[in-house]
């Protein structure tokens, strides 16, 4: 009797593995690939509604891929119409024709077996023709917006993405890149001073009191609302990589898409820079910014400080460690934040942290909870966890593996961040160990010594209005903080503007302050002549417990790598 139910499991097997062998080949030769269809049907009007007009944002017609959308619903025999759109979505760019309204019947379960991929709307916890979906190889994708795990908002913006084809994404891929190394030959020549990275925290206001003139400036997602910021910033590299608040179907990702669009269309020299999946969607919607957009994978699971070498996104957490530090990391080995405040650790966080009042759409995030209702949920979990570690992990990498210089303007609730304010030179800071001299300082990191004035790199020229002036110079302080470190500010005028700082302390280099200019609006209501706001000037170094108790100073002007002016003063270290 065994011996016959076994023989008998075998052939039901054998049975079973037929038949799937041949439903696979009937519905390879009648697949229609371009379809999608919407599972299970809808019972409510409300439903469709909400995942119609979702749907005419995430599935525009694409051919060869999405060329039918497909819902079918058994409330109404008399109606194929969703009700009207919610005011917290966004009206799609384009029109939803290609989108099928149906009478629930049979034809239903014939579509389902012929998708390219099923959108399974509701959480169904066993259901047969998921099961028989799967067994097929059909697409599966899970988009209940009422169920934490699914996660719809992500899955629905990359939906386009994962179902293109390998030769296609590997195609867009490599015409990126290509891009993307024609850009990076150009801006190699610039020769940048260095790199500055600007987040949407509340010191981003400070921006106005400094000069970027001459650096690679890369800036993000809301700061495009702000057009008299972005002037004075003029950046080379906008990013955005939220799947929620920049591509997602609300009214704060439909603004923030509007003042993309315009920010590119003002400025040809900037460049979107985007992960691939949700890129691809929008510039399905947009192509008139496909050339001015560059898509990259998330494919390294490290921090990347090179995407000439490496065109690969780090699989980390938010904007700033996924896009902005890799492209600034490209070109710069000094480089300089803004506007990463992080959380406060009381106090009003806004949503999830607070924002610069100037460049945040605060009246319209509540149209982000509308539309995704368990996105903060999951937010809340462990988001701000991820984003700290990515910080941490990015900046180690950076400085002990690369050699990269952070530098951080104004202050911030990050640790990281905030121990690398403008004060600290990060690379001393985490190599100085016990009583070392300046001498010894020289030595052990290589710093530039008197004798080696000609390694400096050429600076840019440029006159001022009247090249009559005289030279101005003022020391506003100069002492010791902590004991061990060293602050200088001043400021200067000249009738030539000044690209390059350099520092002596008993004759030995000690490094470049920060001639970023600052505004010093006392200087300049002194000497309105000059018509420069920014004239002031920082330097910092920790010395450690050094043995020198006295030093000379000697500060150096350059402008186009020739020397303008030397100043000295004597400095007093206390007991």
């Amino acid at each position: 009797m065994e011996s016959f139910f076994s023989r008998w499991k075998n052939y039901k097997n054998w049975l079973r593995t037929i038949a799937v062998q041949i439903v696979k080949r009937i519905r390879a030769k009648t697949t229609l690939s371009t379809s999608i269809c919407y599972y299970p049907t809808f019972s409510s009007i409300e439903d469709l509604t909400n995942h119609y007009h979702r749907a005419a944002w995430y599935l525009p017609l694409v051919p060869n891929l999405c060329e039918q959308v497909l819902f079918y619903q058994k409330f109404d025999p008399n109606s194929c119409l969703p009700g009207p759109r919610p005011d917290y979505m966004a009206p799609p760019p384009h029109d939803f024709s290609h989108a099928k309204i149906r009478r629930w019947g049979v034809s239903f379960f014939f579509y389902l077996l012929r998708a390219r991929a099923i959108l399974i709307w509701k959480h169904m916890d066993s259901d047969p023709w998921i099961r028989w979906a799967k067994f097929l190889a059909i697409e599966t994708v899970h988009l209940d917006t009422e169920n934490p795990s699914a996660q719809e908002y992500g899955k629905y913006t990359s939906l386009l993405w994962d179902l293109s084809g390998t030769f296609q994404k590997n195609s867009i891929i490599k015409e990126n890149q290509l891009r993307f190394l024609d850009l990076a030959e150009e801006l190699v020549l610039k020769d940048y001073q260095g790199a500055c990275v600007f987040g949407t925290g509340p010191s981003l206001e400070l921006a106005a009191e400094y000069d970027f003139t001459h650096y690679l400036n890369i800036v993000c997602n809301s700061i495009v609302k702000n057009p008299a910021l972005l002037d004075h910033i003029q950046p080379r590299f906008l990013t955005a990589g939220d799947a929620l608040s920049h591509f997602g179907v609300s009214q704060y990702a439909h603004q923030f898409r509007n003042d993309l669009l315009a920010t590119l269309k003002k400025d040809p020299n900037i460049t979107f820079v985007t992960t691939a999946c949700f890129g691809f969607l929008l510039l399905r919607h947009y192509p008139e910014i496909r050339d001015r957009t560059i898509l990259i994978e998330q494919t390294v699971n490290a921090p990347n400080f090179d995407l000439k070498n490496n065109f690969g996104l780090p699989i980390l957490d938010s904007t700033l460690n996924i896009h902005m530090i890799p492209l600034a990391a490209t070109f710069a080995r000094n480089i300089f934040l803004l506007g990463v405040d992080g959380k406060k650790s009381s106090g009003d966080n806004e949503d999830f942290w607070p924002h610069s009042k100037t460049s945040q759409y605060h009246d319209l995030v509540d149209t982000g909870h509308q539309c995704h209702p368990t996105f903060d949920e999951n937010r809340q979990k462990d988001t701000y966890n991820r984003y700290l570690a990515s910080v941490r992990e990015t900046i180690a990498s950076g400085e002990l593996e690369k050699g990269i210089d952070f530098w951080v303007l104004g202050s911030s609730n990050i640790p990281e961040f905030e121990r690398r304010k403008v004060r600290l030179h990060s690379k001393l800071k985490k190599n100085l160990q016990g009583m070392i001299g300046l001498e010894d300082l020289a030595e052990t990191f290589g710093l530039l010594c008197k004798n080696n004035r000609e390694s400096l790199s050429p600076g840019r020229t440029e006159k001022l209005a009247n090249p009559s002036l005289s030279l101005r110079f003022g020391l506003s302080q100069c002492y010791l903080e902590d004991d061990d470190y060293l602050v200088i500010k001043g400021w200067v005028l000249t009738s030539t503007s000044l690209d390059q700082l350099m520092l002596w302390g008993n004759e030995i280099y000690l490094g470049n302050p920060f001639y970023f200019p600052y505004r010093r609006p006392d200087v300049f209501n002194n000497y309105p002549e000059y018509e420069n706001k920014n004239s002031g000037f920082l330097f910092g170094l920790r010395l450690g417990q050094s043995k020198i108790n006295s030093m000379q100073f000697k500060i150096e002007g350059y402008s186009g790598g020739n020397l303008i002016f030397a100043k000295q003063w004597t400095g007093q270290r206390p007991n």
